[in-house]
């Protein structure tokens, strides 16, 4: 497949390739994947989540191998086109910092996964990042990707990513991550928009947790205060840091995204 673009944008793409090729170990042969064992599957969630974009992808040979109908909905892209294209045609949409970005975030993974006391399993979160759809309508997303088949020495094989429209959470432009290594007991990483930089903890404390809890069961600051033996004022103020940090207009945002990235 020829892919056009900005060279520079290009080469950032053949960079991220080359990373998460090497943390698969491309040198495996492994059998294509069986696609209508996943079409039920995949029909089933969609009238579930109608609003989803389902996507297997294939780690190994960098590319889409099945994506649900409506992608052409949320993008104006059919699925051959993403599947012919891979993550391109999401990555050639992005901006010059959110490659950057990407680079950065699987060298992140790469390292982590690296280490021997790292489970393999993945869960990862792709918050607030920017997609171009075929009009040139800007959309702010939620990518959730789970690790859901290894190959045999243990690397990751397919993942399942999920695409949830989340335009109307966020203020800002700013993508950040949050990482689940392992399925129980997971190591978290996570990047911090305020600090700027990958963290080996979670995107808010466990103080910020408890109060996160408490507002999800529709308790109020007066409530919280009294439960936690701190002040209505304290309370407001972490409530605040953390929709500030996640680039959330308003705490009914903070409780939707929390829900999504199960972040409690």
């Amino acid at each position: 497949m020829e892919i056009a673009g900005n060279y520079q944008d290009i080469r950032i793409y053949h960079e991220i390739e080359a990373i998460w090729k090497d943390v698969y170990d491309a040198s495996t042969a492994e059998p294509e994947f069986p696609k209508h064992m996943v079409d039920s599957f995949m029909t089933s969630l969609i009238a579930e989540q109608s609003k989803l974009v389902v996507q297997v992808f294939d780690m190994k040979r960098f590319k889409s191998i099945y994506i649900s109908d409506n992608i052409e909905d949320l993008t104006g892209y059919t699925p051959d086109e993403v599947n012919n294209w891979g993550v391109w045609a999401w990555m050639k949409h992005l901006t010059y910092k959110e490659l950057i970005f990407q680079v950065k975030n699987s060298q992140l993974i790469s390292r982590v996964l690296k280490n021997k006391d790292t489970k393999p399993f993945l869960h990862s979160y792709l918050i607030n990042t920017g997609i171009t759809s075929k009009a040139g309508e800007e959309k702010r997303m939620i990518f959730s990707n789970f690790t859901i088949s290894l190959n045999g020495n243990g690397k990751q094989k397919y993942h399942l990513i999920l695409w949830k429209e989340a335009t109307h959470l966020f203020k800002t432009k700013q993508v950040y991550v949050r990482h689940l290594f392992g399925q129980t007991d997971p190591i978290i990483w996570s990047y911090h928009t305020d600090k700027g930089k990958f963290l080996n903890h979670d995107l808010i404390s466990e103080r910020e947790t408890e109060i996160v809890k408490f507002l999800l069961k529709g308790k109020n600051s007066k409530e919280i205060a009294e439960q936690l033996s701190i002040s209505s004022l304290t309370v407001d103020n972490h409530r605040k840091n953390i929709i500030n940090r996640l680039q959330l207009k308003n705490t009914e945002n903070l409780l939707e995204l929390s829900k999504w990235i199960k972040l409690v």
